[in-house]
């Protein structure tokens, strides 16, 4: 009798916590199809052109998988995202931690027409500070054979992509980011190059973004954080038989364009040199005068092979000693 008066109460335990946990879940299920509404809702207020056809969760009891059909989102003039398909996941533990899936086809349109972008084994996981707020604390983004087809343009091959922005923890806007891309396949545009040229092996980025105020959900109401500067700890990139490094410090001012000073450095710098030639871009008539030149930079660093170039920006104006080198696009 004792036992199963034991054994029944054990089964209303049981039972009881499989009820609770059941409407804690639906409840989190239920929130999260609200959110989406709810953000939408926000988006459209703000300006931003948001729509997704319907919801649905699963995932049940471990996870809150919320799925959204037909879902876009942009800013309605530079950039609109869209895709049949996007599935957001969280462990029902750690709801300000989630996991998009990226692996499918996409579609980016704007100022620059229509692109489609196909991905295997790709996705972003995004943290947040379980605060008010929800500020990012730390987003990585990882795919795999990425195909780009642009207007105009055959398809592009990136072999894999990884990046990752995260909150830099001293001052609020400031994030640490860091990026690399490997096999990046440029065959379809850079058909003027020799073959050496056309594919970039790797380029890797190790550096910080400020902003006026951090990126959370203020960015509804408030609109867009603004980039204020740009640290630039490590860029590198492989070119040919060459390999370009940079690094430096870079300010944007209220219009977008650039100041400060970038360090340049080319290990193997002949090819990219005799490249410009053979393409016309070097005037026969002062080949000489550069090789000289570059010649003298070089052994400033006792290496006749690398040379490293400073180069200051003034409002966007690129120049190298009184050497102007024209302007670069303005940062937003």
């Amino acid at each position: 009798m004792i036992k199963q008066l034991w054994f029944r109460r054990i089964v209303i335990w049981l039972g009881g916590a499989v009820l609770l946990w059941f409407g804690f879940w639906a409840a989190l299920a239920y929130g999260a199809q609200r959110s989406a509404h709810q953000a939408v809702d926000m988006m459209r207020q703000q300006g931003i052109a948001a729509r997704f056809a319907s919801a649905d969760v699963t995932g049940f009891p471990t996870r809150v998988a919320l799925t959204l059909a037909d879902f876009s989102v942009g800013d309605g003039e530079a950039i609109l995202w869209s895709t049949q398909t996007a599935r957001i996941e969280a462990e029902v533990t750690r709801p300000n931690q989630f996991f998009l899936d990226l692996s499918r086809s996409h579609r980016i349109s704007g100022l620059f027409g229509s692109w489609a972008v196909d991905t295997e084994n790709a996705g972003m996981m995004a943290l947040f500070f379980p605060n008010l707020d929800i500020p990012v604390a730390d987003i990585q983004f990882a795919a795999q054979t990425l195909r780009v087809t642009g207007p105009e343009m055959p398809q592009l091959t990136l072999g894999a992509v990884a990046a990752r922005i995260t909150d830099g923890g001293a001052v609020d806007g400031l994030y640490d980011a860091s990026l690399e891309l490997q096999d990046l396949d440029l065959a379809s545009v850079l058909t003027t190059l020799p073959a050496s040229f056309q594919t970039i092996p790797r380029l890797a980025f190790a550096g910080s973004f400020v902003f006026d105020r951090p990126w959370d959900r203020q960015l509804f109401s408030q609109g867009y954080p603004i980039l204020r500067g740009i640290d630039v700890r490590g860029l590198q990139l492989s070119f040919g038989p060459s390999v370009l490094a940079a690094s430096g410090q870079l300010t944007v001012a209220d219009n977008g364009h650039l100041s400060g000073m970038l360090s340049i450095t080319v290990d193997q710098w002949r090819p990219i040199f005799e490249l410009a030639r053979d393409l016309g871009f070097v005037e026969p008539g002062i080949e000489d005068f550069l090789i000289a030149a570059l010649d003298g930079l070089a052994m400033v660093d006792n290496n006749p092979e690398d040379i490293t170039v400073p180069l200051m920006l003034r409002d966007g104006l690129v120049s190298f000693g009184a050497l102007s080198l024209g302007m670069i696009p303005a940062a937003r």
